[in-house]
């Protein structure tokens, strides 16, 4: 379910491998950001984002770790160094450092929508730990 965290943020509590329960980071897609930056409703964005997820999944084991992620992200011209990339599958990891597609859409989301808002208001500089 999802609860609260001190901060006020809300979180979806997963379970994860054993009987402990992970906290993943809850992202919500704006639709009309989406609409504006990417000219694609929500639903072609998922979907666009779900093929790209089982091109990057080389293994096909439906979970991306950095040796899948890292060349992916490489091969889309995205401007993260390898240290950024291992920071976000922290963010979002299942379990041994492996995010699933809930994950990489969050991600991509983030990276693809936030990222393209902020160079539109001109904050560029903010975004420069992602830059490699």
């Amino acid at each position: 379910g999802l609860k609260r965290t001190k901060s006020g943020r809300t979180v979806r509590e997963l379970s994860g491998g054993g009987s402990e329960a992970r906290l993943a980071r809850t992202v919500t897609m704006d639709a009309a950001k989406i609409e504006d930056l990417l000219g694609i409703n929500v639903e072609q964005f998922i979907h666009e984002l779900r093929q790209s997820f089982e091109e990057a999944d080389v293994n096909k084991d439906g979970l991306l770790g950095i040796d899948e992620l890292y060349p992916y992200f490489r091969s889309q011209k995205m401007l993260l160094n390898k240290e950024s990339v291992i920071a976000l599958i922290a963010i979002f990891d299942v379990g041994n450092g492996m995010i699933d597609f809930r994950a990489f859409k969050n991600i991509c989301y983030d990276l693809l929508v936030e990222y393209a808002s902020f160079q539109e208001e001109g904050s560029e500089e903010r975004l420069q730990s992602f830059r490699s």
